[in-house]
């Protein structure tokens, strides 16, 4: 009979997967390893992987999807004027560790730069965090 081999299914939950495997993924690209692309922003270089890049902005997805399979996607240039390097480091920091370090001296070029790059969520964080200067400012 088949009911005599039916298997028993369990879905088992791993809670900390997603986080072990960002951890493991940015240690690769801090060291360099199985990376898949250079950011070029001025005189430095960001390496990473462009499926973290593409799950994080809607900017990356369309360029590397446009372009899959085109060698000319293994190095991008950004426009400095518009995405600074020290805003792209935060933002490349924020994409692979879930934390944005982010303080009254860059939240304008971090802003910008999510802007560009189609970071919303970061977008409203530091239209937050400016609010708070402003309101700081006004009431102490």
């Amino acid at each position: 009979d088949a009911h005599l081999f039916s298997i028993c299914l369990q879905v088992m939950d791993f809670p900390g997967h997603f986080e072990q495997i960002f951890q493991q993924l940015n240690y690769q690209r801090l060291h360099g390893q199985l990376c898949d692309c250079v950011i070029m922003v001025g005189s430095r270089h960001f390496k990473a992987h462009r499926a973290v890049l593409s799950a994080c902005s809607t900017h990356f997805r369309a360029l590397f999807t446009a372009a899959e399979g085109d060698a000319s996607t293994r190095m991008i240039h950004l426009d400095s004027e518009v995405v600074t390097a020290e805003a792209f480091a935060a933002l490349i920091d924020m994409m692979y560790t879930s934390t944005l370090m982010l303080g009254e001296s860059n939240v304008m070029d971090v802003l910008l730069a999510a802007s560009h790059l189609h970071l919303n969520t970061v977008v409203k964080a530091c239209k937050r965090f400016e609010v708070r200067i402003v309101l700081s400012a006004v009431y102490c």
